[in-house]
């Protein structure tokens, strides 16, 4: 029948499509378009991966197969950013707990992070794109539980233990740095907020933050150097992994991601990070719970590494 030729053509071009959209992430493509479909792995594995099972269930061989290898070339491109790297942690100290949230300007309740920091207790709280609700209900509480704090612009940090040598850099959004005075060992902290990709903004806008990031650690001789923040693209995309590379970072491994807040894990994208130089082991990144905000929280363990013998 006419119908039923019609559905196993429109298997056969999803399935070719799902095929190319692999190939293109497994390559990492350097476009200006193209690169934002590497930003999307997770979603689009989960997709495909979805689909692979319905074609499967109705037989459609072909299709199933052509989405198999789709999901097999989505996953070298994503897999390596879900595993941890990086040297390994010294084991005769305890772990600097950092916590990350972007709080969204236009979050009515942005107080309702601080039920998770009180749960996970960490040594270090840092948010972003806070507005006046947070200054007037979240601040507060953060200030009662940290003695230390260093603010930029809409950026803060909230510290257990003393903070030196602040200073906030300003390159279309934010980049902001403190020396962290932690008993394991003295480590800088980096906080950074990447702006929207094209099309809300120019392709090249997004690099050239990246750039001016890679300028600071190029310049920078720290070792024990960790950069949490809001990067508006995933470490497995191309933008991050140039940086990666160059600067040799490695991430928190994570297989969830934190935006948009609202969707299943599968559906989001892994786009607030915690990066660190081989001077630090990071732990895997645990992702928080909803409170209000576009993103979820994040939270690492940051170590020192362990002494070479």
């Amino acid at each position: 029948m006419l119908i039923t030729r019609l559905f196993h053509v429109l298997c056969f071009l999803a399935a070719a499509t799902l095929l190319a959209l692999g190939v293109m992430i497994a390559l990492n493509p350097a476009g200006r378009e193209l690169y934002l479909i590497d930003i999307f792995t997770l979603p689009l594995l989960s997709g495909a991966a979805c689909f692979a099972v319905l074609m499967l269930l109705l037989r459609r061989h072909v299709a199933c197969l052509m989405t198999f290898v789709a999901c097999l070339a989505m996953g070298i491109g994503f897999w390596p950013t879900a595993l941890p790297s990086g040297n390994p942690a010294a084991t005769d100290v305890k772990p600097v707990r950092v916590v990350f949230a972007n709080l969204w300007v236009n979050n009515k309740t942005p107080e309702r992070l601080a039920d998770w920091v009180t749960q996970t207790n960490p040594d270090i709280v840092v948010y972003i794109e806070d507005g006046p609700r947070a200054e007037e209900r979240l601040m507060p509480l953060m200030k009662a539980q940290y003695p230390y704090h260093f603010e930029t612009w809409d950026s803060h940090v909230f510290s257990r233990y003393p903070l030196t040598h602040a200073k906030g850099y300003i390159d279309h959004r934010n980049l902001h740095r403190v020396d962290v005075m932690a008993p394991q060992g003295r480590f800088t902290l980096l906080v950074t907020h990447f702006t929207r990709p094209w099309p809300f903004q120019p392709p090249a806008a997004q690099a050239k933050q990246r750039d001016f990031l890679a300028d600071y650690l190029h310049r920078s001789t720290d070792e024990a150097t960790l950069i949490v923040g809001d990067f508006n693209s995933a470490p497995h995309a191309r933008l991050l992994d140039v940086l990666m590379k160059d600067q040799r970072l490695h991430v928190a491994a994570s297989l969830g991601g934190t935006w948009p807040a609202r969707l299943p894990v599968p559906l989001r994208v892994n786009i607030d990070n915690a990066f660190a130089r081989d001077g630090l082991h990071l732990s895997p990144k645990a992702i928080g719970p909803y409170y209000g905000s576009d993103h979820l929280p994040i939270m690492v363990e940051v170590s020192p590494v362990r002494s070479k013998p």
